[in-house]
């Protein structure tokens, strides 16, 4: 479980639920939240059970990579799935790293779970246990990303104000130059953190 996702969670039952965010990476974190409160309410669309017949031993205080085998039918091949830890508790407390796979072309493929053993004590997994649950990879932005600009798009120029800076005139028309063909990496507020692709 996403940390911001109780937080998601308050937020919907509170007051300012038409609140919006003007700042792009914040909306799209906001659609984000939106679509796994969707997801976890409707529950998961698989489950990852450990692949072993034998039981497995995680050594304390380690991270290890477990096959596991997918049951689902609510997904398909080649598709993103987000793997997560499973709503049921895993024995000994360990904690599943969530993390996005595709999903293999044969559903008798295997695929690696990331388990953690953050307590002192060794632990051993039952043979065929759920070991994570499957999430549908919401997709926020389109495959195709443009990053060119219309003509009609027009970006405030930046006026820098050198003060008495021993900088020669010629090197302050080529700084206010080289700004001005990227104010896109600059915060216009306290709520934009600016775009840092360039």
């Amino acid at each position: 479980m996403n940390t911001l996702e109780p937080l998601y969670n308050q937020y919907i039952g509170s007051e300012y639920t038409n609140f919006q965010p003007t700042g792009h990476g914040y909306k799209a974190v906001l659609k984000l939240l939106q679509i796994r409160h969707q997801q976890h309410q409707v529950g998961s669309n698989g489950v990852v059970r450990l692949a072993s017949k034998a039981p497995i031993l995680v050594p304390a205080g380690h991270t290890t990579l477990i096959d596991g085998s997918i049951h689902t039918s609510m997904l398909f091949p080649g598709q993103w799935a987000l793997v997560e830890h499973p709503a049921s508790p895993l024995p000994g407390g360990l904690c599943v790293k969530s993390s996005l796979i595709m999903l293999p072309s044969q559903p008798q493929e295997k695929i690696t779970v990331i388990l953690s053993n953050e307590s002192d004590q060794d632990v051993t997994i039952p043979p065929l246990s759920t070991i994570a649950e499957l999430a549908v990879s919401p997709q926020i932005l389109s495959h195709t990303v443009s990053t060119s600009r219309s003509s009609s798009e027009t970006s405030p120029t930046l006026k820098l104000d050198f003060g008495e800076s021993p900088i020669p005139p010629e090197w302050k028309r080529r700084i206010t130059e080289k700004l001005n063909n990227i104010p896109d990496v600059f915060a216009l507020s306290d709520m934009d953190f600016g775009c840092t692709d360039k």
